[in-house]
């Protein structure tokens, strides 16, 4: 198995206005090739927030999300694009959760 990493976040934190805390503080994951992951837990813990971010349909407070070696927060629209279609899939499960599926 190609053990190269695919998708890295580091020290990743979101703040939303009117809220005492983070939502994500300070969240570090790397996935390697051909992992999946899943994200899950309560209402409100920052599950969607973070699939978000890593969508780059956000833009975090600090931090740093690679897909490739690439920096997901610089990318124009278009090289992003390119490089999630090259690395991942986002899948709804059946049990309502969502899969982060690395690509080989």
């Amino acid at each position: 198995m190609n053990n190269q990493i695919k998708l890295n976040i580091n020290k990743l934190t979101k703040s939303f206005p009117g809220l005492d805390q983070p939502v994500l503080n300070n969240i570090s994951l790397t996935v390697k090739a051909a992992e999946k992951i899943a994200i899950t837990g309560v209402s409100g813990s920052g599950k969607s927030t973070l699939l978000h971010l890593m969508a780059g349909l956000e833009k975090p407070d600090s931090g740093q999300i690679t897909i490739l070696d690439k920096d997901l927060i610089t990318l124009k629209s278009n090289d992003l694009w390119i490089a999630l279609h090259k690395c991942a899939a986002i899948l709804p499960a059946p049990n309502k959760t969502i899969d982060f599926i690395v690509r080989r």
